[in-house]
């Protein structure tokens, strides 16, 4: 990765090397934005904010090199202390459906991947940005798949 030069965000927002301020503004860039309607019908919009939650979804959603998808029993399995917790995951899930980061099925959309990547500080950008985020992305899934592994491998 190159830290030393200066990054520019589509609306002109010069960003210094990624840093932790950096990191978070591109972040806020990546965030989409989604409309829930309540039972009484009015809708409200909502910014989409990373969470804890987010990683281990992802970490199990991407198991198995990229041809895995969100699975409860995978999630217990990986995670039993948070086991308890389940019915919010689904609700997470959920979320990340609505939003476009898990496919219908399940599985991990390029979106994710690029937000995982930027949030986690592995997000390079270059002239080519799309090139770039695809970098990015494809190793941020190839380490946490390979924790995802290496935890199961130890229960």
């Amino acid at each position: 990765m190159d830290f030393g030069t200066a990054r520019v965000l589509p609306d002109g927002t010069r960003l210094e090397p990624l840093d932790r301020d950096s990191r978070r503004l591109l972040e806020k860039e990546l965030c989409p934005t989604f409309t829930e309607t309540s039972p009484s019908g009015q809708t409200r919009s909502h910014l989409f904010r990373w969470s804890v939650m987010d990683d281990r979804i992802f970490e199990v959603a991407s198991g198995a090199r990229g041809t895995s998808t969100w699975d409860a029993a995978a999630f217990k399995e990986a995670f039993p202390e948070q086991a308890r917790f389940l019915a919010r995951y689904q609700a997470r899930v959920q979320t990340l459906k609505t939003i476009g980061y898990l496919s219908p099925e399940g599985s991990i959309t390029s979106a994710f991947r690029v937000h995982f990547a930027a949030h986690h500080g592995v997000l390079s950008l270059s002239s080519s940005t799309r090139e770039a985020t695809t970098r990015a992305s494809s190793s941020a899934v190839k380490v946490r798949g390979g924790a995802l592994a290496a935890r199961r491998r130890r229960l």
